[in-house]
């Protein structure tokens, strides 16, 4: 349950969308971009905002970002703009970002098909918001909520989760097509989105929010004969999580926390089927109810 001092909701009643960008949009300071941040966690504001810099200022503002005051905002970027920024403050974000990560490393210790010899601190490796440089033309980095990496190699992410608000759905989906197109081992990115609140209130009565959870892969297509395979970035996966007589076991396959070629993903082709790591419900149903705690006890909105 989350604390009374919890503070605002993550950014679900004061998110505030980007507008289609410009074809060619004018370049910000760092003055502007940090007055940008500093404003929004003095007011505790969702920020979710576009910017584009010179190769040196992103430089600069990627370095001043690392400090301490500034670890809830979190680094993206577009094909259209090389710096975006995003921030949800209070107490949900962070709870959603760990208890799903907890959620899927019990899995990940209990799957009975794990190659022989698997230790889950060696093998894979936890490294939450850590920055990413993409294989892009142009300098663009990006920080996920939370990431997973191979043991043997920790140049790119295979797994990572972003969480936000149902507004920024649009922003979010961008943002998991980019990951995928410029990461080169990046299996998967699950996307977690909360709000707005249902009209029918829970068993108790409480206000609950929707609760939304996609994934989205990188998928070999066939469909066309004369190019041969394709590998495309789709939406593989859609549920909701907000009625708990909807909700059931979550699954996640197995393979994609392992780069392709190790020892470890050779063990696991050799298994019939596609093994997967579940996540029981009864643990979906406590992270569901820190959501919906946590929502009920937002402020007012004034």
């Amino acid at each position: 349950m989350a604390p009374p001092n919890s503070g605002p909701l993550d950014a679900a009643l004061q998110y505030q969308g980007q507008s289609a960008p410009s074809i060619c949009p004018s370049l910000s300071s760092v003055a502007k971009v940090r007055a940008c941040v500093n404003g929004a966690i003095a007011e505790q504001k969702a920020m979710f905002t576009s910017f584009q810099v010179s190769e040196d200022d992103l430089q600069t503002i990627v370095a001043f970002l690392q400090g301490r005051e500034y670890k809830q905002i979190r680094i993206t970027c577009s094909d259209d703009y090389n710096l975006i920024l995003r921030f949800m403050p209070g107490f949900t974000h962070g709870a959603m970002v760990q208890t799903l990560t907890y959620m899927i490393v019990s899995a990940l210790t209990a799957s009975p098909h794990l190659p022989p010899g698997f230790h889950v601190l060696s093998h894979v490796v936890i490294a939450g918001g850590a920055t990413v440089q993409l294989n892009f033309e142009h300098k663009r980095y990006k920080e996920p909520d939370q990431s997973f990496y191979p043991g043997e190699d920790f140049s790119w992410p295979l797994v990572v989760i972003e969480i936000g608000v149902a507004e920024a759905l649009r922003e979010l989906e961008t943002d998991a097509r980019h990951w995928l197109s410029h990461t080169p081992v990046l299996n998967m990115v699950i996307l977690m989105t909360i709000g707005p609140q249902v009209a029918v209130p829970d068993i108790d009565e409480l206000p609950v929010p929707c609760i939304n959870i996609i994934h989205y892969e990188k998928v070999v297509s066939t469909n066309d004969r004369n190019t041969g395979p394709q590998v495309e970035v789709r939406k593989t996966f859609e549920k909701s999580w907000t009625a708990r007589e909807v909700i059931s076991d979550y699954c996640l396959p197995l393979r994609y926390f392992f780069l392709e070629g190790s020892p470890r993903h050779q063990a696991l082709q050799l298994l019939e089927g596609d093994p997967q790591i579940v996540v029981p419900l009864k643990e979906i149903l406590v992270l569901r109810g820190i959501i919906r705690d946590s929502w009920h006890r937002r402020p007012a909105c004034g």
